[in-house]
């Protein structure tokens, strides 16, 4: 009868473990669903400011036609112009203040100093246009006019600042949604970029600006324009099933793009061009509102995607309620129907099981045995662990030789970088799990330039420390999944998933400027090659090194220190460094 207590008392304290531990479990389920429901909520309220800070930025690029038409010596009617100036402006502190007002008391004083700024450069702005409107048409001057503009140009870089800052916080609240918010900035920007190209054509139009320098600036403008299309339209179309979208983004193609652009376009092609900046501005702004309707649209997107967020975390967090309440009553039930002798035993016996089934070897707190068959059961289990001790420590041995020959057989000993062994063993896997993900896989090709060069005017001790010194280089642009070995004597391999032909090109261009601007002695420059194997080519490692050991070659031909891809494939907007074939 004491050994039927006993058992019957083991049984009740070993259910009330396992119900405190699964209720630990639950409640630690359900706080961190609450605590998601906290962040969505938070996301919820930074998606609302991050809209208001995105329109205020808008209205401080908007107020700037109705400022252009207002200084124009040729408008028609002054008075109409000066009456839509003071109303967007008022529009515009209205904006200013929503954004003030929605910032939490922490975050209003931290951005503090920055919306003192933005209200400074836009008064001192404002005086800009209003002392050019004061002045009889016929004493209006381009310079002084080109000195306004760029004041307001000074406001939104400004604002950009608030933009960023909000845009920052609201993906820490919702990293999910990081895509939509980078999207609706860059719409933000396009709108920005847009007005400023109307300004650059008022300030020829006024005389502010001379010929070269309206085309330098028109140039620059349109092709930041230009990049910050080709960054939205692909992604934007990834939302087809948002009608918003899709007809924001055909609208700026059909109002701006095919309308509004070829205005400035028209402005600019005759040299000696003057004109009425009024009848301009009448004519090109309605083209900017396109920008801003995608961004609208994006923004209602994102608010859509998080409250859809915070509903399936309140989901979450009723399931877990009830999972949890429902495990509590079996484990009672459970407790009230086994109550056997030999219950406490066998969980002893099972826990030893799945104890060494995990690799815990040590051993176990002794219990009370009922019976011949347990005490057998137990001694199996016990000779069971010993065998399992000498098995392991064996193992372990093995195991430690193992990694250590593998990492000196796939390791380069001067530069620590995989050698070619490790890229012939590890390269299928990568292209193996890149199609299985569908995926595609860069491959960067580098060589130091005139290496043999350097081996001879400073020795093989200096040409290995030039090695070790790219090689840190060349790691600290890579990817923590790329892959990247010494290839050959000065040659070095990149393998790097999930990169397209423009990311991989873009990757190996900052690599090349950072060898360039490397320091110490002697100074090296390198050349890349770029290849890209998209999923489903069927292209195997060495004809993929083998494109971008091509490329490579093209970037010596054409004078070294450059990357040079497949141009068909790759295509991003020129720059002042990058160097394609």
């Amino acid at each position: 009868m004491a050994a039927s207590v006993r058992i019957q008392y083991l049984q009740w304290v070993a259910g009330a473990v396992a119900a405190c531990g699964c209720a630990v479990l639950g409640g630690m389920q359900l706080t961190h669903a609450f605590a998601e429901l906290n962040r969505a909520d938070r996301a919820v309220a930074e998606a609302s400011r991050f809209g208001l800070v995105l329109a205020m930025t808008d209205m401080i690029s908007a107020e700037r036609g109705p400022s252009n038409a207002a200084m124009d010596p040729f408008a028609a009617s002054p008075e109409e112009g000066a009456r839509r100036l003071a109303a967007i402006r008022a529009t515009t502190d209205r904006r200013i203040a929503e954004v003030r007002a929605a910032s939490e008391p922490g975050e209003a004083a931290q951005l503090a100093s920055v919306f003192d700024v933005v209200g400074q450069r836009l008064a001192e702005a404002r005086a800009k246009v209003d002392a050019v409107c004061a002045r009889p048409p016929e004493e209006r001057r381009g310079a002084a006019i080109a000195d306004a503009i760029r004041a307001m140009f000074a406001v939104a870089d400004e604002a950009a600042l608030l933009r960023s800052e909000y845009g920052r916080r609201l993906l820490q609240s919702a990293p999910e949604v990081g895509a939509e918010v980078l999207l609706q900035a860059h719409a933000s920007a396009l709108r920005e970029e847009a007005g400023r190209l109307g300004s650059y054509a008022v300030m020829k139009l006024t005389g502010g600006v001379t010929a070269e320098e309206a085309q330098r600036a028109s140039r620059q403008t349109e092709d930041r324009i230009r990049y910050l299309w080709q960054l939205l339209a692909p992604y934007g179309r990834n939302y087809a099933d948002d009608p918003d979208v899709v007809r924001a983004l055909g609208e700026i193609e059909s109002e701006y793009f095919a309308t509004s652009l070829p205005l400035v376009r028209d402005v600019f092609a005759d040299p000696t061009r003057r004109g009425s900046a009024a009848d301009f501005t009448r004519r090109y702004v309605p083209g900017l509102a396109a920008p801003t309707r995608l961004k609208d649209g994006l923004l209602s997107l994102t608010l859509r995607r998080i409250e859809g967020f915070r509903w399936a975390v309140l989901t979450d967090t009723l399931v877990s309620a009830a999972i949890t309440a429902g495990v509590l009553l079996t484990l009672l039930w459970l407790g009230l129907v086994f109550r056997r002798r030999l219950f406490r035993p066998l969980i002893a016996v099972r826990e030893e099981i799945l104890a060494l089934a995990v690799g815990h070897l040590d051993d176990p707190v002794p219990v009370a045995r009922s019976g011949p068959e347990i005490d057998e059961m137990f001694e199996g289990l016990a000779i069971l662990r010993q065998e399992l001790r000498r098995k392991l420590v064996l193992e372990r041995a093995r195991h430690r030789v193992t990694r250590n020959l593998k990492v000196l057989a796939e390791t380069d000993s001067l530069t620590g970088l995989r050698n070619r062994r490790a890229v012939s063993s590890q390269a299928p896997t990568m292209i193996e799990a890149a199609e299985k993900a569908g995926q595609p896989l860069g491959a960067i090709v580098a060589d130091i330039d005139h290496f043999k060069m350097v081996n001879d005017l400073h020795g093989h001790a200096g040409g290995d420390a030039v090695l070790q010194r790219v090689a840190g280089s060349l790691r600290s642009l890579a990817g923590s999944r790329d892959l990247i070995a010494r290839y050959g004597g000065e040659e070095f391999l990149i393998l790097a998933p999930g990169l397209d032909e423009v990311a991989t090109y873009a990757l190996a261009e900052r690599m090349r400027q950072r060898l360039a601007m490397e320091p110490g002695e002697p100074a090296v420059t390198g050349s890349f090659g770029v290849a890209c194997r998209p999923p489903g080519s069927g292209l195997d490692w060495e004809a993929l090194v083998a494109q971008a050991d091509g490329a490579l070659y093209r970037a010596k031909r054409l004078g070294r220190n450059r990357v040079c891809a497949d141009m068909r494939k790759v295509m991003i907007a020129p720059g002042p460094i990058a160097q394609r074939a």
